[in-house]
């Protein structure tokens, strides 16, 4: 009888751990289960319906994807007013004010190439720069940067030397919220209104010379 009672404990106690192993193994595979088929639906949710949505509604959001002003920017330190530390040559650093003068736009105006060597003695006189804009009959070109980084980016002025080797006039400029311009929250409206008014600017100075003409370059948002 004895030797019978440990023989029905222990089949007792085999039973109870074959059954919890059991429902271990198969809470396990329950939750693989789970996964398998939640884990595909919550990415679909997530990547196609929230962020989406959430982008769709937020204006902020928005605009912190499209103006991406602190990304791929100079030194904190550079001067835009220091050009020829920048490897511009023929190139000077002024600024636009709108708003009742309580906002700025940075802009680099660099001279077509025979200009800077025909004129180099002349290049320090502010009347000069308005002046060879108005009347030298050489083509404007206003570049519109694209939504990261600054009018100094290397790739930016090496597109200017090539616009000066074609004896261009290149009028370069930061939207505000970008580099030296005035640190506005960038969005559609501030960019558009940027824009004009630089092409306003570009078209009161030259007035009425037939013989300049205005080109718009556009580079991925500029193109806009």
């Amino acid at each position: 009888m004895h030797t019978i009672g440990q023989l029905l404990c222990f089949l007792l106690v085999f039973v109870i751990g074959v059954t919890g192993l059991t429902i271990f193994v198969l809470w396990i595979c329950t939750i693989s289960l789970v996964y398998a088929v939640a884990a595909p639906i919550a990415a679909f949710m997530i990547f196609y319906v929230t962020l989406p949505t959430l982008f769709m509604f937020s204006a902020n959001i928005q605009r912190h994807f499209v103006y991406l002003a602190s990304a791929r920017n100079p030194p904190a330190n550079f001067d835009y007013n220091d050009t020829e530390a920048a490897g511009l040559a023929g190139c000077r650093n002024f600024y636009l004010f709108l708003n009742e003068g309580t906002e700025h736009i940075g802009v680099w105006h660099l001279l077509p190439h025979t200009l800077i060597v025909e004129s180099s003695t002349e290049i320090r006189k502010d009347s000069f720069w308005k002046e060879s804009l108005k009347s030298s009959g050489k083509q404007v070109i206003i570049y519109f940067h694209g939504n990261t980084g600054t009018r100094a980016l290397d790739h930016r002025k090496e597109l200017y030397w090539l616009l000066q080797n074609l004896d261009c006039h290149i009028i370069a400029f930061d939207y505000r919220g970008f580099a030296d311009s005035s640190p506005t929250a960038t969005c559609e409206k501030t960019t558009v209104e940027d824009g004009i008014l630089v092409y306003n600017w570009v078209r009161e100075v030259i007035g009425e010379n037939l013989k300049t003409k205005i080109f718009i370059w556009g580079h991925s948002l500029g193109t806009g």
